[in-house]
């Protein structure tokens, strides 16, 4: 723990506090409104996917419920990431900067970051498949793809990731130092 948290450090960190918890009120909200949104009128599901060949009429509420519940996972797991960067900044305010539990945090952060990039990717095949099980025959879908939008998020995610497990092994070398002073 550092006694003296430098005061950009800490203003930096207040305001990613409150920016982690607006983003993920805003996120929360925005997921509710859409859901309700498609539940209220379903066949607007059709044109998020136009490259798919979906028909409205066919799909009834448990798909439309199904698909919701299907990428409700992913604001779940960007929530978990957006609280674990929130404690994060607040252990900066704090002084716990070359902690083991502020490197658990960050860690922790790109995990879900990580975890939400890679299942947006499947998130989207299984939503895909479910609209079009009830297809005619002949007209049901697969449709996997990797765009160049999915590779931004993972990459942030793993190098996020990456400086938790460097800021681990800082946190560590602080700690064996300060055993000798």
């Amino acid at each position: 723990m550092f006694d003296q948290v430098p005061s950009d450090l800490r203003r930096l960190s207040a305001f990613m506090r409150w920016f982690c918890l607006i983003a993920l009120l805003l996120l929360v909200l925005a997921a509710i409104v859409l859901g309700l949104g498609t539940l209220a009128n379903p066949s607007s599901i059709a044109d998020r996917f136009p490259d798919a060949r979906i028909y409205p009429e066919l799909i009834g509420r448990g798909r439309i419920a199904l698909v919701l519940g299907i990428n409700a996972i992913s604001v779940i797991l960007i929530c978990s990431a957006l609280l674990a960067l929130r404690d994060m900044f607040g252990a900066f305010q704090r002084g716990d900067i070359l902690t083991e539990g502020t490197a658990t945090l960050m860690r922790r952060a790109g995990g879900y970051f990580l975890a939400a990039a890679l299942w947006g990717v499947l998130a989207e095949t299984l939503t895909i498949l479910v609209l079009t099980a009830v297809n005619p025959a002949g007209e049901k879908q697969l449709s996997v793809g990797f765009s160049g939008e999915a590779l931004f998020p993972l990459l942030l995610a793993g190098v996020l990731f990456a400086i938790g497990q460097v800021l681990t092994m800082a946190a560590a070398i602080n700690a064996e130092n300060k055993e000798f002073v």
